[in-house]
This record gives structure tokens, C-alpha cells and sequence, in this order.
């Protein structure tokens, strides 16, 4: 009979392992250790007792796309389907012509494919955080509900909000809401608005959306369970303002700056396409609380704007390239393209932009390089080589991935600090070559490697153990000890890595 140590395994996150088979043909008293190899980040950890045989950490072919087709530029492999990954598209859209092009195409078995009409507002695809599809509590939310957006009208300024569950839908209706088109699934709250179609976006952390129009008249409302605080402005409208009153249908939409971008309930709103560095940051919490939703979007003075209008302290041509809030450190990341190789990464906290003295069209606005309110967090990596990237999705608690132009994969724990995903995933136990992870389940993920063309799908196969006898589930531990478990002949003890850092396990004790 054994003594001692019976068995150990390290757990990269989503893996499972068999810790200890009982196979002395009689019971074994154990303990559990377990360490969470991070000084910062708790692990998450689940033990469960099955007598039977688990096959575990299966890797199979999810779909099959032809040879020279798996891009960098895919930025979703579907997590609904498994089998209809999309790609993003790197072009710069000039409105004023149907220009046949979309933001993204999908595989549908044999080819990529687009639809037969274009759409004016391109670089503002539907974006839909694959870790929101399977962790909505993460935003807040109970259900990956929120505010999708759909063309219903030959008009090229009208778009229709509804209030929908995007985690119930299937893959094909998935790859229709990334292009606008109208998926067919049951909705609660629902909203045309006619000033939408040439920069829209909808936030999924506080249903918020806004969008613009050809004339960049601006509207704006909050699209729930039911529809609130909707506001809307002509002429007045930031965008207007921005421009001088010159139509953005003739102006190249540029696909690395879109025109709106909402997360956690702030957004910015920029006239990419015009020669000018006008950027907007836009609260519309506040603006409600100032009197009007409108506020948030109206060209107006301190006493009722909801917004804050930034200049660049770098260059002329200041854009931003994306914006997204971290919910782990409670701050808001934007990427700043400025000039030639310009590529500056900044954050900021809400209390710091609200705390500012000076809201609208004012001359005493702040600069991205002001210190009060504004961290720099240097160069991004891609600027070395000139090139821009899409707006980051999330695909982990802690874990966001863009891709360039220049077709390289990147990846961040913090969205301040970015690493080439290649190198990135080699060094945290993922297949060789992994250029893009999406989570399907807390167990299993798709990726696609450089030069292949499979999508493949691996899967711990911990969902197949035994129920019936958990001693753990999904629990956060930093040092983990469990003492004292009795285990009958023929017994395995398995376990499963939720979190996103990997953990040691070593079962100790006696046999017979």
C-alpha cells in the first residue's frame, strides 16, 4: 500500500486532471494541497469523486475551412455554433456610395461570404464580447442580454434596437446580428432611431446606445427591458458641431477609429474621416441627472453638458483607436492614434473625468496629456510598425485580443500592457501557434493556429464526472488545503481549473 504523496498535476486555466485513482483494493484516507501560482490573482478550483473513467483535455476538429482561409483577422470563432467563425474586415468605408462592403464575413461552409447590400456604417460592427456570451455576471447582467442593432429600413440613416438574449441564438442567427441584419429572435424593449447609421454602439454593460446620421445629427437612449431616456438633436448635435456642419456621408469612415464607442457607460464620439482632433467623452448618467439624455449629445455650455470635449496635447490629426473599460481595475483604457507610429495607450477613472471643473464647448478643455486625469501607459507594440488595430474583445475574466492590419495577433491581461498572442499562449500551455482563443463553456474554448486550417476545439471533459460527489465547485483559493477524505476502492478524485491562472494539486496520505 502507498504512503506519502499519491499523486499531483498542474492545472493550466480550463484543464482538468485526474489527481488520484484509488486502485489499492482498499479505502485511502487523502489530503488535498493546492497553491494558486500567482502572487496577485486567485485561482478557482473543483474537485469531484466519480468511480468511473473520465477521458479528459480532448482536442477535436471543429470545422474544416479551406487552406490559406484561417486569417489572423478572424477576431470570433463563434462560440454559439462552433462551426461559422467570422473576419474582420480592414476597410475604409466611404459612406456616401453602397459600397458592397461589410465589417465582417462569415465562413458558411465553403467560402467566406457577405451579403448582397452593403452597409454605410462598416467599421462599427456589432461587437459582442465572446467571454459576455458565457460570464454575463461579469457585466452585470443575468443573461447575455442587450441592445443589438439592426438595419430595417432602405434608409441609410435609420437603425432598430431591440433588447435581446445573444447567448440563445444560434450560429447563423449569430453571424447575421454581426452584420446588421435582423436575427429573428424574441426581444423585450424596442427602439427605431432615425440617427444611427453612420456610427452606432451599443454598450452591454449599461444598455446604453447611441449612433449618428449622414448630417451627424446624433441621438441617444438607454434600450432595456424597456426603452428610457431617449434623446435626440439636430444641428446642435456633437457631431454637427465637430464637423462644422459638413456632411460625414462623402468622408472615409476609417475602420481603426470608429465614430462611437461605448463601454461600462461612457463613451466617445470622434468625426473619424475629418481633418480634425476633436474627440468628445460623453457621460450620459450625467447628462440625465443634469435634466435631459439630450445633454449627453448637444453642442451646449457647462451648466447642462454631459460631456467633455479633449484635445490631443500631440498632434492635429488625433483620433482614437478603441476604448474599453476593465472591470478588474475599474478603469477606462483608450488607444490614442496620433501622427505617423503615434500609437499611445491611456487610462483614466470615472471620479477623474467627473472631478474635471470643465464640461462642454468650451476653450478651458482638458488634453490627453494632462496628468490629473490621464495615465500614459507608452507606445503600443504595434506602433513600431505603423499599424492599427480593431477594438479589443474580451475572451477571458482578465484576457483581451485585438489583431493589426499587418495580420499580427495581440493579447493583454490588463489592456495596458500587450504581448504578441503567439507568444503569449505558448507560455501558458496552449496549443503551439495559438493565435485566437474564444471561450465556448467555463471547460472548453476554440482556437485556430497560425498556418492551418482547422478551428479546433479542445474540452476538459470535466462536465462528464460524477455530480453526486463534489467537494468543490468554481471556489477562488489562493492556498487550498483539504484534509481528511475518505475514499473507497475504485474511487477517482478529479479536478478542474475555472480561473484564469494555473494551480498546483498534490494529494497526500495512505492507503489500506
Amino acid at each position: 500500500m502507498a504512503n506519502g504523496r499519491l499523486g499531483s498535476a498542474k492545472l493550466t486555466p480550463v484543464s482538468a486532471a485526474l489527481l488520484y485513482s484509488n486502485t489499492s483494493g482498499s479505502q485511502a484516507v487523502i489530503n488535498v494541497q493546492a497553491t494558486a501560482l500567482s502572487s496577485t490573482t486567485n485561482a478557482n478550483m473543483a474537485l469531484s469523486v466519480d468511480s468511473a473513467t473520465v477521458s479528459l483535455n480532448q482536442t477535436t476538429t471543429a470545422t474544416t475551412i479551406g487552406s490559406g482561409s484561417v486569417t489572423q483577422a478572424m477576431y470570433n470563432l463563434d462560440p454559439l455554433s462552433n462551426n461559422r467563425p467570422l473576419r474582420y474586415d480592414f476597410l475604409d468605408v466611404v459612406n456616401a456610395s453602397n459600397s458592397n462592403e461589410y465589417p465582417v464575413s462569415y465562413w458558411d461552409g465553403s467560402a467566406w461570404f457577405k451579403p448582397s447590400n452593403g452597409f454605410y456604417g462598416a467599421p462599427n460592427w456589432q461587437k459582442i464580447d465572446p467571454y459576455f456570451l458565457t460570464n454575463p455576471s461579469a457585466y452585470g447582467k443575468t443573461s447575455a442580454t442587450l441592445p443589438v442593432a439592426i438595419r430595417y429600413s432602405t434608409s441609410v440613416d435609420q437603425m432598430r434596437y431591440r433588447y435581446s438574449n445573444v447567448g440563445t441564438m444560434t450560429g447563423t442567427q449569430f453571424a447575421n446580428m454581426q452584420q446588421f441584419a435582423d436575427s429573428g429572435v424574441a426581444y423585450t424593449g424596442q427602439l427605431n432611431m432615425s440617427y444611427s447609421g453612420f456610427g452606432l454602439s451599443a454598450d452591454p454593460y449599461s444598455n446604453w446606445v447611441m449612433g449618428t446620421q449622414s448630417q451627424g445629427y446624433m441621438e441617444v437612449a438607454n434600450v432595456g427591458t424597456t426603452v428610457t431616456n431617449t434623446g435626440s438633436n439636430s444641428s446642435p448635435s456633437l457631431m454637427y458641431q465637430m464637423t462644422g456642419g459638413t456632411s460625414i456621408s462623402g468622408m472615409n469612415h476609417k475602420w481603426y477609429a470608429p465614430r462611437v464607442m461605448g463601454s461600462n457607460g461612457l463613451f466617445i464620439v470622434q468625426p473619424t474621416g475629418y481633418t480634425t482632433s476633436i474627440v468628445c467623452l460623453v457621460d450620459p448618467d450625467l447628462a440625465v441627472s443634469l435634466g435631459s439624455p439630450s445633454y449627453a449629445i448637444t453642442w451646449n455650455g457647462t451648466a447642462t453638458a454631459g460631456w467633455w470635449y479633449t484635445s490631443s496635447g500631440v498632434s492635429s490629426t488625433t483620433q482614437v483607436g478603441w476604448f474599453e473599460y476593465n472591470p478588474n481595475d475599474g478603469r477606462y483604457y483608450l488607444e490614442q492614434v496620433a501622427g505617423s507610429g503615434y500609437r499611445s495607450i491611456l487610462s483614466f477613472t470615472r471620479a477623474t473625468a467627473n472631478a474635471w471643473p470643465t464640461r462642454g464647448n468650451t476653450t478651458s478643455n482638458f488634453s490627453f496629456t494632462n496628468t490629473a486625469i490621464f495615465t500614459n501607459h507608452g507606445s503600443a507594440p504595434w506602433a513600431a510598425s505603423g499599424a492599427f488595430v480593431m477594438r479589443p474583445i474580451r475572451i477571458g475574466a482578465a484576457l483581451w485580443w485585438t489583431v493589426s492590419d499587418a495580420g499580427t495577433a495581440y493579447v493583454s491581461t490588463d489592456l495596458k500592457t500587450w504581448t504578441v498572442s503567439t507568444t503569449y499562449y505558448a507560455a501558458n500551455s496552449y496549443p503551439t501557434n495559438t493565435f485566437n482563443v474564444t471561450t465556448v463553456t467555463p471547460t472548453s474554448y476554440l482556437y485556430a493556429q497560425t498556418g492551418t486550417a482547422n478551428i479546433s476545439r479542445f474540452t476538459s471533459g470535466f462536465a462528464n464526472v460524477s455530480q453526486t460527489a463534489v467537494l468543490e465547485y468554481n471556489t477562488s483559493m489562493s492556498n487550498y488545503q483539504r484534509t481528511g477524505i475518505l475514499l473507497s476502492n475504485g474511487d477517482k478524485l478529479y479536478a478542474q481549473n475555472y480561473g484564469n491562472v494555473d494551480f498546483s494539486a498534490t494529494v497526500m496520505g495512505y492507503e489500506g
